[in-house]
């Protein structure tokens, strides 16, 4: 499976796309989940801290989770805080 929009980040990594939107975990200085729907840099939504409200991100962390890239203990600080 391939992205279906241009994602110019090293530290992302794909998770598919879902509901035409690119899914990524992004595991920079502070780890993320990302939703792309356009190839237009500005275009996308992300933060763990979200995935609780946003069903889209929500659906980025759990394939973060399943893949092993997200790990739970950061999942919960970060939704701790919303």
């Amino acid at each position: 499976m391939k992205p279906k929009f241009t994602h110019d980040c090293n530290c992302c990594r794909f998770l598919g796309t879902h509901e035409e939107q690119d899914l990524y975990y992004c595991h920079g200085n502070i780890p993320t989940v990302i939703a792309r729907h356009s190839s237009d840099g500005p275009d996308y939504t992300s933060g763990l801290s979200f995935v609780n409200h946003i069903p889209i991100l929500g659906e980025a962390a759990k394939r973060a989770l399943e893949k092993g890239y997200l790990k739970q203990e950061t999942l919960d600080f970060w939704t701790r805080l919303s």
